[in-house]
Order: structure tokens, then sequence, then C-alpha cells
């Protein structure tokens, strides 16, 4: 986001997260409130970094009612999440049904293409996003002005050949893969948890010895494992077993 404000020339209000990583509505209601004369763009996360923590559209707009704001903009960031998130019933509020303006999802994560690549779904008619470029039969609504295009061939692929109820199951399979992982951590008394809905497991940091072998993301005391399709219970399991040899206490 501070490079896409650099970009953009526009100044950047930074709101907290509660300690799960979802945004903190309150204290984006306290800092719109201070610039309830300008307009707002506001970023959702749909699946943080570390702890996949997922924004709500909806609380973000009652956020920025109470603020007293009128115009805004609200962007899902659902790069890692939003795909599984979308073949499930029981979810947060982040799609543009849900009141979102734009959303952007990646296609190297969930979808798992062999290229960095991702799609942006937008309420404004592509005409309002660029101008036309007929040597290219298309907008110009990229920062570069040209796209992938086997990119977009393999999104086509992912998105055809499996279809919303295969997603879906490879979203349920991750999420019960997800779920095993915290209660094998927690049966040898190793700290862990994991948002609703989320195949991010946080667990407290490795030892020295083990996070040589085991180069987990880490911010802080935590780390995490994300049992994205293709993660085995068999790799939880080396992991675990690991952890209990080694006979470290992780306070």
């Amino acid at each position: 986001m501070p490079k896409a404000c650099h970009l953009l020339g526009l100044p950047a209000v930074e709101v907290p997260t509660t300690p799960t990583g979802q945004i903190d509505y309150t204290d984006l209601t306290r800092k719109a409130a201070r610039h309830r004369s300008r307009p707002a763009i506001v970023v959702a996360t749909i699946g943080t970094t570390m702890t996949e923590a997922v924004d709500d559209v909806a609380h973000v707009h009652n956020a920025l009612d109470a603020a007293g704001i009128r115009h805004r903009y609200v962007h899902s960031d659902a790069a890692l999440a939003g795909v599984p998130l979308a073949t499930t019933a029981d979810r947060p509020a982040f799609d543009l049904a849900d009141g979102a303006d734009s959303i952007s999802v990646s296609g190297h994560k969930f979808f798992g293409t062999t290229v960095v690549c991702g799609i942006v779904l937008s309420r404004r008619r592509p005409e309002e996003l660029g101008p036309a470029v007929p040597y290219l039969n298309t907008h110009d609504t990229t920062i570069s002005g040209s796209r992938n295009g086997i990119a977009a061939a393999m999104l086509w692929h992912a998105v055809t050949s499996l279809g919303k109820a295969g997603h879906a199951e490879r979203a349920y399979r991750a999420r019960e893969l997800a779920a095993y992982a915290v209660q094998r951590l927690h049966t040898i008394g190793w700290p862990a948890w994991r948002n609703p809905l989320s195949f991010t497991v946080m667990l407290k940091r490795l030892p020295g010895e083990l996070a040589a072998i085991w180069p987990l993301p880490t911010h802080g005391d935590w780390s995490h494992v994300v049992c994205m399709p293709g993660v085995e219970t068999s790799h939880i399991d080396r992991l675990v077993d690991a952890l209990a040899a080694s006979g470290n206490n992780p306070d």
C-alpha cells in the first residue's frame, strides 16, 4: 500500500489491527473522522500475509458511516483468500455484492499458476479505467500498458478445469489440514492457532536448530505454516514430530 500511495501521490493513513490481524474498525472510524471533509479509499485485506485475517467490507462501510465519510472507495485485496472464500457459504463480507468497489485476486496462490499473475474485478466499465488502444483491441488499464497472455490462459485453465465445486473441495481439504495441524501442535504443548476459515496456522517460532531445517516465515515470536493444496498430512507430522523430539520449551 505505501508503494501504491507513492505512485498515486496520495497521503496514507495507517489503521492498526487486532491481535488476530483484522482491521480495527473503531480506530478506522476515529482516523476517518479526522479527515471527514475528504473522500476515503480503504483497502480491506482478505487474507493478511501473516495470519490470513479477513476484513469485513460491511464493517468497513459501517465505520465510514459512523465517521461521516460520504464519498468512499473500498477495495478488497483478496490475493490469497478470495477464491476459497468465494466457494464458502458462511464467510465475511468482501465481494462486490457486499459493497466492495473492486477486488484483486492472485492466480499463483490458490489457483496455483506457474507464473505470478492476478485478476482485478471492478464495478467500473473498462472505458472508465483507461483509454482504448485500437492496436491492442482493448483498454490500457495496467501501469506497464501490457499483460502476460500465457497468464490469462493459465487462469482460464485453472478456473474451468476444476470449476466451483472442485475449488470448494480443495479449500475444504486445506482447512481440514490446518485444523489437524493446530490439533497436533496442541497435543505436544506447542502454542498454535488459526483464524476462522483460514489455511494459515500460527505457531510459536521454532528454536534455532529447527528453524534452519524448517525455514518458516516468522514475525516477532510467531511463525506460520500455510496449508495450501499440495501440503499433506505427512508434512505436518514431520514438523510436529521434529518439534516433539527436540524437547524444546516453546515458552
